[in-house]
């Protein structure tokens, strides 16, 4: 029976199964193996899909005969029996890619208005993918789902520039059209702490950064491992890795609950959030879709997606209505935050919480959640060509016996292991600034502090190559106003670098504290801003009450500034002369100043920690090999 051919591309009886009733072979009833058998004499003529009247008939056939041999009673032909007046037989085809119809006709008003006439739709979904990913979750869902309290499932797939090739919003369409991929939302649990851990790496914390695994109070709210157990000073390397909430609320304190949001934003995460340090647990809820296509910019070497699965819509006649479109949100991770959280999500999978996922030969990174009670388990993991996120639970939020790390984890690995078939693995790209303009800034060398053109009052940049960090010929295009590089050989635009737009490819991240655009220092952080502003002959600001040049504060927007990857400091929020755009560029550290990269720092934010972090505890014992502190936290947490 596994070389015989049942139609519809099907060879052998377990592809027989998985193809028209979306189960495994050990999994179909009676009625359905009978009608897998009738199929037989002529797979292409008597398959359920291509002629389901015929299908019936020689289902009927099929059961009769049992009976009258004795393998069935007659009763159980009887039951087992499809209708002759019902006209179709419940296939696959009834099942998950409804969910994606249902998600592609309401993204079809979105983008053409009102349909008033048929159109023809392409979409991105891979045929074979979201057959392979409905059978995993069906699968799951019916050998696991009764012994661990759980009756539905959830699953995107995509690749890392955000094309979905796969979804499954339930385990039967037929008997709920609730799309649990895209409409639910639920509690994402620990699946959220990279967002919290990537705001600590974007303030200045390292992987290597320690911090206390304790129990503490913070204005009424205190965190519990859900272990436990608590490993006193820990990495936040393994504080990510294991998953410990502590950590996690730390982290979420001292960054402080906007920084969060600000970072969940930038990657991905549309719904809304409150600012409370609850929300490093994962505590507010988001959907599987939008959670999945956040973790992409981890994937992919940095940059913002916005995920699509339309690709063209035209009318009968052939008119194009609707193309999709490359444009994205462009860098949003700094190339070494990018290092330092695949780093951390690589180990999450290696030794910690995750590690019940495998991908055999792959570069792989990912992050277990559960949320209270564990009404919700999830595993969202990436290799350097595409992310996936499963979801498990039950539509009434009832309690399950769950946990990220199994079910799902299996469920992901046995999805990617099948997506990954015949492709040569590929490492996760680490993100760099190559083939970019980069802004920076003018300074000083005896003052070190920014050059200011006297004559407009902002700050003089030049651009440089960001693959090599040498100065480079610019223009502005008169027809874009782009900052375009220029060959110095030919005085042609420069192809290999991309223009500067509108400041967002001025990387790495676009957020922070406003400067004044005739100063280019922080607003309300360096002087009074109703004093008309003078300057000396070099350029510099001068206080017009003390007649003393300004100083810019050193610190001032350090906890939302990215980190320049060649120095290792804050960089510093500009307006570009040339744009009239604000920019991040380097900064200069002041004389005497020690790199901010990499440094035990002590927390800033009124959100001080209850203990706090990167602060070296001296009463605890600091492990310096990251095999022993890897042994230390197995022998803790049993793994």
């Amino acid at each position: 029976m596994n070389r015989v051919y049942f139609g519809s591309g099907a060879t052998g009886i377990e592809a027989a199964a998985q193809t028209y009733f979306g189960v495994s072979a050990r999994n179909l009833s009676l009625g359905q193996a009978a009608m897998l058998v009738g199929i037989l004499p002529a797979p292409s003529a008597y398959n359920p899909k291509a002629n389901p009247q015929r299908a019936i008939e020689r289902q009927r056939l099929v059961l009769n005969s049992m009976a009258q041999e004795g393998y069935i009673t007659r009763e159980e032909a009887d039951a087992a029996q499809i209708s002759s007046d019902q006209e179709t037989v419940r296939t696959v085809v009834a099942g998950s890619e409804s969910y994606v119809a249902d998600w592609v006709e309401s993204l079809m008003t979105a983008y053409i208005g009102e349909i008033k006439d048929d159109v023809v739709v392409q979409t991105t979904i891979d045929w074979k993918m979201q057959k392979d990913a409905e059978f995993a979750v069906r699968e799951a869902v019916a050998n696991e789902g009764p012994k661990r309290g759980f009756s539905q499932g959830a699953l995107v797939a995509m690749d890392v520039n955000g094309t979905v090739r796969a979804m499954v919003g339930g385990v039967d369409y037929q008997a709920s059209q609730y799309n649990r991929a895209v409409t639910a939302k639920r509690q994402p649990g620990s699946t959220f702490k990279p967002f919290v851990y990537m705001a600590a790496m974007e303030k200045g914390y390292t992987p290597d950064t320690l911090a206390e695994d304790a129990q503490f109070e913070y204005n009424g709210w205190s965190p519990r491992n859900a272990s436990g157990k608590y490993a006193g000073t820990v990495t936040l390397r393994q504080g990510l890795a294991y998953s410990l909430n502590t950590i996690a609320g730390r982290l979420a304190i001292d960054v402080t609950p906007e920084a969060v949001i600000d970072v969940a934003t930038r990657m991905g995460i549309s719904s809304a959030m409150t600012p409370v340090p609850s929300i490093a647990l994962g505590t507010q809820e988001v959907n599987l879709l939008e959670l999945t296509s956040a973790y992409a910019p981890f994937a992919n070497g940095g940059m913002g997606i916005i995920p699509n699965v339309i690709t063209k819509i035209t009318s009968k006649d052939g008119t194009q209505l609707y193309e999709a479109s490359d444009a994205g949100p462009g860098r949003v991770v700094d190339p070494n935050v990018l290092s330092e959280m695949n780093d951390m999500l690589k180990t999450a999978v290696e030794v910690g919480t995750g590690k019940g996922a495998n991908l055999g030969g792959w570069d792989f990174g990912g992050k277990t959640g559960t949320s209270q009670n564990a009404r919700d388990a999830l595993f969202v993991g990436y290799t350097s060509a595409m992310v996936t996120g499963v979801w498990l639970g039950n539509d009434n939020d009832s309690k399950t016996t769950l946990s990220g790390g199994n079910v799902p984890a299996a469920i992901w690995s046995e999805f990617m292991t099948k997506a990954h078939a015949g492709r040569s693995p590929v490492a996760i790209p680490g993100g760099s600034y190559q083939g970019q303009l980069i802004a920076q800034q003018l300074i000083d060398p005896a003052t070190g502090q920014a050059l200011i053109d006297p004559t407009t009052g902002q700050p003089q940049v030049q651009y440089v190559d960001g693959g090599t960090g040498q100065p480079v010929q610019t223009m502005t295009d008169p027809t874009t106003g782009q900052i375009v590089a220029i060959d110095p050989n030919t005085g042609l635009p420069n192809t290999n670098l991309a223009p500067v737009g509108t400041g967002s490819a001025n990387p790495p991240i676009q957020t922070g504290q406003m400067t004044d655009p005739n100063t280019g220092l922080p607003i309300n952080g360096g002087f009074d801003q109703t004093q008309p502003q003078q300057y000396d002959a070099q350029g510099q600001a001068i206080d017009p009450v003390t007649g003393f040049p300004l100083q810019a504060d050193p610190n001032a927007g350090l906890n939302n500034a990215p980190i320049d990857p060649q120095t290792g400091m804050p960089m510093v929020l500009v307006v570009d002369p040339a744009t009239g755009q604000q920019v991040w560029v380097p900064g200069a550290p002041a004389a005497g100043q020690q790199q901010f990269q990499g440094q035990q720092i002590q927390p800033t934010s009124p959100f001080a920690p209850p203990a706090a972090v990167g602060q070296q505890q001296q009463q605890q014992p600091v492990y310096q090999n990251e095999n022993s502190q890897r042994t230390l936290m197995d022998l803790l947490f049993g793994n």
